[in-house]
């Protein structure tokens, strides 16, 4: 990972998807893990922990998914578990700190994460939904070296369809003598989408992701495009040290 990401978001999309998948597959759960022993509020003894085993078991498939990197665990062939996008984003060369960003959510397992001049952004259990069925935003932002300030507004979109995504009921698990096949979940009877809208509910993550108000993204009509002008054209952002945090708003 650390040899593609040096060469850039082209050598990243090049890697082997169940690589990526597994790379950043560990890092979500590994995060879970970690929180089983930190306290919701550093300092207070009495705090309870944010994670407990409990929570953690309800990431059993996402282990299992997981496990698959050791063997004894696979999925039907054309089948893979997640949709993950590779960015070209925009950095500093000389303020290290600008050019690392990281996000994910606990509602479905989903991280997004900046190294440099690559993003990745991944659905970790959607089945290529969002790949077939997501917003059209994550495409238009491909081919666009991204401004930090467009990269948290594409992971506020991630955020909110994470939180959107309609999970088939049920999850076919075969086991066998030596090994476990995970299969996609069926699709739903009622053909209804996989993502379930909420253009108010997308608006308030996105406003919360970028840091902003509410009422500069969104006017309870329209909401921001921070990747394309009005005209369709991409929205190129040049990254300077005056404007590393710059605000992209609606206009006025």
């Amino acid at each position: 990972m650390k040899t593609a990401v040096d060469a850039g978001h082209e050598a990243v999309a090049a890697l082997d998807k169940w690589d990526l998948f597994y790379w950043l597959a560990t890092i979500y759960y590994g995060n879970l893990f970690r929180e089983l022993t930190l306290k919701a509020r550093q300092g207070d003894p009495q705090s309870p922990m944010i994670m407990t085993e409990e929570l953690l078991s309800a990431y059993s498939l996402h282990h299992l998914l997981l496990r698959g990197r050791r063997g004894g665990v696979s999925v039907p062939d054309g089948a893979f578990p997640a949709t993950i996008f590779v960015f070209e984003c925009q950095q500093l060369a000389d303020f290290p700190a600008l050019n690392w960003d990281y996000g994910d959510t606990l509602v479905q397992p989903y991280v997004a994460i900046r190294m440099g001049r690559v993003g990745v952004m991944a659905f970790l259990q959607d089945w290529g939904a969002c790949e077939t069925e997501g917003p059209e935003v994550f495409r238009q932002a491909q081919g666009i070296a991204l401004h930090p300030a467009q990269w948290r507004f594409l992971v506020g979109w991630g955020t909110a369809v994470a939180n959107m995504y309609r999970r088939p009921s049920g999850q076919i698990i075969l086991r066998h003598e030596d090994n476990v096949t995970v299969a996609p979940p069926p699709p739903s009877l009622a053909r209804r989408p996989r993502f379930d809208p909420n253009m108010e509910m997308t608006a308030n993550v996105i406003a919360l992701v970028m840091g902003q108000d509410l009422n500069t993204i969104y006017d309870g009509t329209n909401l921001l495009n921070a990747i394309r002008r009005a005209d369709g054209s991409p929205l190129v952002i040049p990254l300077v040290v005056d404007n590393c945090d710059a605000h992209i708003e609606l206009p006025h």
